[in-house]
């Protein structure tokens, strides 16, 4: 015998993980510590190749006048200067990236609430369905 409440709940879920497949789904396989802290790492990965880019970029620009006009003390204080940019922009790149994937990991884990009642739902259905059959 179909029971229609089951079905409808089986819907329900069965319309979420075709919608949120790729998003709250996956997201949901992971606490959010680690969750966070790997896109933060990934993050400042990049961050850390765009940087190293651009400074390359400027330095091969300014070769000439680097080599000729900048003093060995002055270069080791460029490098510093440089250095220093490239902690602080990987820190406030790291921090801004904490920020965004801590938002979307408690958004997705709203969005699986109702999905997660509706399958406890459907469990507590299977349980008493169980239940009747061994009687």
């Amino acid at each position: 015998m179909l029971n229609e409440a089951k079905i409808k709940i089986m819907t329900k879920a069965a319309v979420f993980e075709e919608k949120q497949k790729k998003k709250a789904l996956h997201i949901n396989q992971y606490y959010k510590f680690d969750y966070v802290t790997y896109h933060i790492i990934k993050c400042v990965l990049g961050a850390t190749v765009c940087y190293g880019l651009f400074v390359l970029m400027w330095v091969l620009y300014d070769a000439e006048r680097l080599l000729t006009e900048f003093s060995v003390d002055r270069l080791f204080q460029l490098g510093e200067m440089v250095l220093l940019g490239y902690v602080a922009f990987a820190l406030l790149y790291g921090i801004i990236a904490g920020l965004i994937y801590s938002a979307r990991y408690d958004q997705a884990m709203k969005k699986m609430r109702p999905y997660m009642t509706n399958l406890k739902r459907l469990q507590k259905y299977y349980s008493k369905e169980g239940k009747d059959q061994t009687l």
